[in-house]
């Protein structure tokens, strides 16, 4: 399953460049910062989030190379927002930054998700064009 999501990793950063910029400002805060602020819920929480989402994209990918029902691979992150913005009331220093960004950039995911998986659904199987599906 690490083989598949690293593949998968190693293609996206071969494709498009703000595919592969996304993916890393969107993963890299949450699988650093998830061990960083261990001392706190959140913390592992989106760790586990994070690596559980990768790993199923990972398969996805492995199946259906850049599709846009990758997206599902995101689901535990919809419980799991409310429950940072909730936290997020109540930070402060450094990890109410880090936990600022992580909630943003996962409630921004979730909305493309949501757009991704409605054109799944149209018929627009992958997001990048030179890819199969």
């Amino acid at each position: 399953m690490i083989g598949d999501a690293l593949t998968m990793i190693r293609d996206l950063n071969a494709g498009p460049r703000a595919v592969a910029r996304w993916g890393a400002a969107l993963n890299l805060p949450q699988l650093i910062g998830g061990p960083v602020f261990f001392w706190r819920w959140e913390g592992p929480a989106v760790f586990a989030a994070c690596a559980a989402a990768v790993l199923i994209a990972g398969q996805i990918h492995k199946r259906r190379p850049f599709s846009r029902l990758t997206s599902v691979s995101h689901v535990f992150w919809l419980p799991l927002l409310p429950a940072l913005a909730w936290s997020l009331q109540r930070a402060d220093g450094v990890f109410s930054i880090w936990l600022g960004y992580v909630a943003a950039t996962i409630a921004v995911s979730l909305a493309l998700d949501a757009w991704n998986l409605v054109l799944y659904a149209r018929g627009d199987r992958a997001f990048y064009s030179g890819s199969s599906s």
